[in-house]
């Protein structure tokens, strides 16, 4: 039913020629009165709306008849007779169907045929798309965005079918329309959406477009799981990219002046995971040798057992997170030698040969870091670390790593705790960030 007001433009100026309206369904299994009220719309109005809504005003004489356009529409009427007669057999229908044929991943105005399960054309779901439904519209591609927001149809938003209108002569170019009930292809749907809008997409409601031009329609519940498992799925996207990106690259923080000058306490390195793990891989297949560390390169490792109980002696703590920076300086198969210095002017504590080579000869001198710390403290870094050094004379075996801080006089190196196995190399460093 739809009810049009009829307010007087005199009294007032501001006219709201609104339409009141409301659809209801009965069944014939229920009484008259037992129809769906809430299908569409309101099926009652306040009582102190109505005066304002007909116009009617203080100066009105008593008497005096109010004009009103009232529009009842009675849509598909089903006789006892067109019940029974529906009742036919598949095999005498050619074009059978029913609601339970609807695919979840179809639009829901799609209705298929039981038997070929072919989409039916010339059909909609009439339970689906109907006046009073709440649908949404999606996009089936962001090329339809821009269109559909110029008609006020925003992908996303659930909307009420407030009435579906077809061109009462289809094959004639008269523009006289006539409301239907229910959804058929090329029909105008006027929507409204069932709550306010943010400011920036507010307009004047309902709108009309044509059936055709919304690609896709579901339902609240179906746009709502679409949402969920695209938010899981994104969800569980992003946490598995974090956690690969966490397996190749991490950020480290330099705790020691143990590599000064090259790396100073506070920087940050951007390191890389991935050398560590494929050097391993592929010595693991192939049972080679070949190693992908060279002498000079800068490396980040879990400490040995050694290391670790020579931190906890000097009152230090570790957790299974923290890693140390140290620079590679021989290779497996090469042979160390290391003795303690016995020249008390020299700012070295021990003497590194590597195959009979004085290590500075090899990569340079080691110590520059010294002229960083004040005359006292050069003083006394040969006995702080010394304790600690062993002197020694062996062949690096396979898979192991002799490695030493750039800063001698304090790095507690592999002249302390011995080789390093190569499992404990965690990563590279890239680059500085700070």
């Amino acid at each position: 039913m739809r009810l049009k007001g009829n307010q007087d433009k005199s009294a007032y100026p501001r006219k709201f020629d609104v339409e009141w309206t409301s659809g209801m369904r009965f069944s014939k299994e229920t009484s008259l009165n037992d129809g769906y009220a809430n299908d569409f719309g309101a099926h009652l109005m306040q009582a102190d709306l109505l005066p304002l809504f007909m116009g009617i005003t203080s100066d009105r004489k008593r008497g005096e008849n109010l004009k009103a356009q009232v529009e009842i529409q009675i849509h598909n009427i089903i006789s006892d007779d067109v019940s029974k007669n529906a009742n036919i057999s598949d095999s005498e229908s050619s074009q059978s169907f029913s609601l339970s044929s609807l695919n979840p991943k179809d639009d829901i105005r799609i209705v298929r045929d039981d038997g070929t399960d072919e989409i039916l054309p010339d059909v909609h779901n009439a339970e689906n798309v109907r006046v009073g439904k709440v649908i949404v519209p999606v996009l089936r591609k962001l090329s339809e965005r821009p269109r559909m927001f110029a008609q006020g149809v925003y992908p996303g938003v659930e909307y009420r079918i407030m009435r579906i209108t077809k061109k009462n002569e289809p094959d004639t170019d008269s523009e006289e329309e006539i409301d239907i009930f229910e959804s058929e292809p090329g029909v105008n749907y006027d929507l409204k959406p069932i709550y306010p809008l943010v400011q920036q997409l507010e307009r004047e409601w309902p709108v009309r477009i044509n059936e055709s031009d919304i690609s896709r329609l579901v339902t609240p519940t179906q746009y709502n799981v679409i949402s969920a498992v695209g938010s899981l799925f994104t969800a569980v996207t992003g946490l598995f990219t974090a956690f690969l990106v966490s397996q190749m690259i991490s950020l480290y923080f330099i705790p020691s002046r143990s590599m000064e000058p090259t790396l100073n306490v506070g920087d940050v390195l951007v390191v890389e995971k991935v050398t560590p793990r494929l050097n391993n891989l592929v010595q693991s297949i192939t049972s080679s040798s070949t190693s992908f560390y060279k002498p000079g390169d800068v490396i980040l490792f879990q400490p040995p057992t050694k290391l670790k109980e020579i931190v906890e002696s000097t009152g230090g703590q570790l957790n299974d997170r923290d890693l140390f920076v140290k620079r590679i300086a021989a290779l497996p198969g090469d042979s160390i030698e290391v003795n303690i210095q016995d020249n008390t002017d020299s700012d070295e504590i021990a003497q590194v040969k590597i195959n009979s080579i004085p290590v500075q000869e090899i990569q340079g001198n080691r110590n520059l870091c010294v002229q960083n710390f004040e005359k006292e403290k050069q003083e006394a870094l040969p006995k702080l670390l010394g304790k600690f050094i062993t002197p020694t004379q062996s062949t690096i075996p396979k898979n192991e790593y002799f490695v030493m801080g750039d800063c001698g006089p304090v790095s507690v190196d592999s002249r302390a705790f011995g080789f390093l196995d190569q499992k404990q190399i965690i990563g590279k460093p890239l680059f500085r960030i700070w």
